[in-house]
Formats: structure tokens, sequence, C-alpha cells
């Protein structure tokens, strides 16, 4: 069934586009919640296009692509895609990750409203959550994605506890944590460049019985 009918039957409302100048014209609109890149355009890199909107927008990008290697996601996640599916795609597998994606960023910007105080680490600096901002106490500012935005206030949040990596996937990706997917450790690089080196720590253990702060083995992302 193609993909785009299906979401259609779903209550989605489709533009279609069939180049990367068409996904880029795509960004100036007011009524596109959702990006879903295929690998191969006709005209130019998706990767590319993935980047320039990152840029421009915090709009969730999905990328569907024929080459499933590890190497190929990761390289797509550093290009600012939020979700990356190898083919042939199960219509029901994206419905649900365009679904997750959409509940994780309607709850982002319900939770980020402009009455909200802005969270601090230790040094002063601010995350301004409705701008997706990182505000230095020189006034500095540091652009953020969406995603970066919620796993940096994860951290701060729970800066006493220990968080794992099942956590930090349902949390900031709005999905189960899956053994194979490095989407967390992408965006917690991409943290740290962005702000000097940060360390930033969570558990590698996802076992949720008793004792699981005690007993979890930390783990701390080198650059």
């Amino acid at each position: 069934m193609d993909l785009a009918r299906y979401l259609e039957r779903h209550s989605y409302k489709i533009e279609h586009g069939e180049s990367c100048a068409d996904a880029m014209a795509f960004t100036q609109a007011d009524n596109i919640d959702l990006m879903i890149l295929d690998r191969i355009l006709p005209d130019g890199d998706s990767l590319d296009v993935a980047r320039e909107i990152r840029v421009a927008t915090d709009m969730p990008i999905i990328i569907l692509s024929g080459i499933g290697a590890t190497e190929e996601r990761v390289n797509g996640l550093e290009a600012g895609a939020d979700d990356y599916l190898p083919k042939p795609v199960s219509p029901t597998e994206l419905l649900a990750r365009v679904r997750s994606q959409l509940r994780r960023s309607e709850r982002y910007k319900n939770e980020n409203a402009p009455t909200a105080d802005p969270l601090k680490l230790e040094d002063g600096t601010r995350l301004d959550g409705v701008n997706d901002k990182l505000i230095g106490p020189d006034n500095t500012v540091i652009n953020l994605t969406q995603i970066e935005t919620i796993l940096l206030s994860q951290f701060i949040e729970h800066k006493s506890a220990n968080l794992s990596r099942e956590d930090l996937y349902y949390t900031v990706l709005g999905r189960e944590w899956d053994s194979y997917d490095r989407s967390i450790d992408v965006h917690i690089s991409h943290l740290r460049q962005k702000t000097q080196g940060r360390r930033f720590q969570y558990c590698d253990q996802v076992d949720q019985g008793a004792g699981l702060q005690d007993d979890c083995q930390h783990r701390r992302l080198s650059p």
C-alpha cells in the first residue's frame, strides 16, 4: 500500500513533493507539522536537506532509506533527522513513528509555554525552552534543536538521579528503547559539542527492578 494513502486513511493531510527543492519549500509553510524525506532524491542529497531544515526549523524529520546500515542511520541522525527507518517500511510502523514524533513535539510545546520559568545550570546558564536557546552567564546564545532542548531539560531536572537509556528514549524520543538504536548517543554528542564538552551522565542498565540507582553502571559519553 502507498504510504501516503495509508497515512491519509488515518486522518493525516499529506503534501507530496518529489525533490529537495520541494522539501525546502515546505519549510516555509505554516501548515506542515512533520517532514518525511526519502534518502535518495533526484536533485540532491536528502541529508543536506535535513541539515538545512534543521537550521530553519525544529520540525520533526523522519528519513526513509533503502540503506539500513548502522553508519548510514547515524549519518541521518547527525544530519538532523529525528528518526530513520530502513526500507521496506511497514505502513503501521511508519504511522507509529509519525504519531510518536508529533506527540513529542506537541508535549514539548505544551511544557514550554511562555509562562514557564527557565531551567538553570550550576554556572547560571539558562535554558530557554520556548525558543530552544541556551543563554550563558555572559548572555552568549547557543541555538539548540527541539530534541536537544528536551534532552538538556531532562539532565537539568534529574541531575541528582540516574537516568536510564530507557527513560531517555521514552521521554525525549517518545518511543521504546532498542539496543541497536544509537539515536540518543548521537543527540547527546551534539549537545556536548554545543556546550563545550559538558559531561552528561545516564545509566546503561535498563532493568526496572529495585536497586537500579545503586547498581547501575554509569557511562560518560566521549566526544
